[in-house]
């Protein structure tokens, strides 16, 4: 493994990082202020930019990921996961195809082609940060790419919840962008250990954050002795 390679996978996780920083700021802060009308921002226009910041995470996520296939075949099949996710959420948004039925497939294959990708983001950044050899500053940044995105892998598995079992979040839900909204707006609440605001989620579904905020503060004891460990 090149010095040369290393600084271009830690470039890419600080950006990484930085957008995931900036989706828990706009889930957890701004939304706040947005639903409070003390920021004169109309929600749809909110939720678009929500959007964009996810929009970020994946993009740069892909390309940290890409620098750990050698195969050239493998960069092309993660990359038609990455970005046929995001088509697919788009088509599913277009006004003919936006029906009770095929807007719900579309989105919920657009919901499974994100987590894929994350998934397997999250097995290569876990596989390189726990068992190869780095310095100080790359395992700080790998860690903390490692426990933000958690909060993405359960953001999916909420929103694929809720596509099968409706009105398991408790919130008005009148669009797919809607839904990723929210679907991080709970998980980065329970990755924080803050109060969430759906005070109708379903008993199944609050048992499955419950389930993820074990997970989280068990992963911080790994990340931590991994760190300790030279």
């Amino acid at each position: 493994m090149t010095t040369d390679l290393n600084k271009k996978r830690q470039k890419y996780l600080i950006l990484t990082f930085g957008f995931q920083i900036l989706t828990a700021i706009s889930s957890l802060v701004v939304d706040r202020l947005v639903m409070k009308g003390s920021l004169p921002i109309p929600i749809p226009m909110f939720v678009t930019v929500h959007l964009l910041i996810l929009l970020g995470v994946h993009y740069f996520a892909f390309y940290t990921t890409c620098l750990y296939f050698n195969k050239r075949s493998y960069k092309i099949l993660y990359g038609i996961l990455v970005f046929g996710g995001f088509v697919l959420g788009f088509l599913a948004e277009l006004p003919f195809l936006k029906s009770e039925y095929s807007g719900k497939v579309i989105f919920t294959l657009s919901a499974i082609c994100l987590l894929t990708s994350m998934l397997i983001w999250f097995v290569v950044i876990v596989k390189d940060i726990f068992l190869e050899a780095h310095d100080l500053t790359y395992r700080i940044l790998g860690a903390a790419n490692i426990y933000w995105l958690l909060v993405v892998v359960f953001a999916y598995t909420y929103c694929l919840y809720e596509l099968a079992f409706v009105g398991s979040i408790g919130a008005p839900i009148v669009s797919s962008p809607d839904l990723l909204h929210y679907s991080f707006k709970l998980s980065l609440h329970t990755m924080v250990s803050i109060d969430h605001p759906f005070k109708d989620i379903s008993l199944p579904l609050e048992n499955l954050t419950l389930i993820q905020a074990t997970i989280s503060h068990l992963f911080i004891v790994f990340l931590v002795g991994r760190l300790l460990t030279k």
